[in-house]
């Protein structure tokens, strides 16, 4: 399959795509650094905004890119970020080792499902 315009296509999709993506993997790698620094105690406004926000940047990154490229909305990629917002109900009552596990599984689980639903179709 070739596009029509190519040149437009590559505009659309690596224009606004990869900033979200790297912005999500620099927070993420932020959100590392807090994480390890203090694994246990209270989770700080900080901690769990880099701990969700992260990855919720860079899948939100990923689905604008899918879009751009095949037109196809990234339901389950949108899903996870809706689960990652969530945490931030359960950010008070966690640690930033469990909070960083969790999102850590989330993203784990899109990859899982993405792989598993790609062999089916």
């Amino acid at each position: 399959m070739y596009a029509a315009d190519p040149g437009r296509l590559a505009r659309r999709a690596y224009t606004y795509s990869p900033i979200l993506v790297i912005a999500g993997i620099m927070v993420v790698a932020v959100s590392d650094e807090l994480a390890l620094a203090h694994p246990d105690g209270h989770v700080s406004t900080a901690a769990a905004l880099t701990l969700l926000g992260g990855p919720i940047l860079f899948l939100i990154g990923t689905a604008v890119a899918m879009w751009a490229i095949w037109r196809r909305v990234a339901w389950g990629r949108l899903a996870c970020c809706v689960i990652l917002a969530a945490g931030w109900l359960v950010a008070p009552w966690t640690t930033p080792l469990i909070l960083s596990l969790a999102s850590t599984a989330v993203l784990m689980a899109v990859g899982v499902w993405e792989s598993l639903r790609s062999r089916v179709t």
